[in-house]
């Protein structure tokens, strides 16, 4: 993270502004991700998704999503992801472009019930 010197009254109303946008740009983009989720009969919690984060470069806009089963939302050939893509271009009118990370969570919770017994 790039953190900025804030000289003036003026530049510090415009990162409140900005972080505020961020925020409300993100929460946006979760609730559409629910929609196109709900429209299509995929159901969020098979996925276990644990983060979607967003990040907005010139015009386009960056989703990350984290999850423990990335294969279920990929679907077959990429047709899921594909739609996703193509859902979230539309509804808001920018690039998109979306990457998935797998979730390490459950290595992790393995690799210590292993050491465990």
């Amino acid at each position: 993270m790039k953190f900025e010197r804030i000289t003036s009254e003026k530049e510090f109303k415009e990162a409140l502004l900005n972080q505020k946008v961020n925020k409300e740009l993100a929460r946006d983009i979760r609730i559409s991700i629910d929609r196109f989720f709900n429209n299509n009969g995929i159901i969020r919690s098979q996925m276990e998704i644990t983060d979607i984060s967003t990040k907005k470069i010139k015009e386009i806009l960056l989703i990350t999503i984290t999850l423990n089963r990335p294969g279920l939302l990929i679907g077959k050939a990429g047709e899921r992801i594909d739609a996703l893509e193509k859902y979230l271009k539309e509804y808001f009118e920018k690039a998109v472009k979306i990457h998935i990370e797998e979730s390490r969570l459950w290595d992790y919770n393995f690799n210590y019930e292993e050491k465990r017994i």
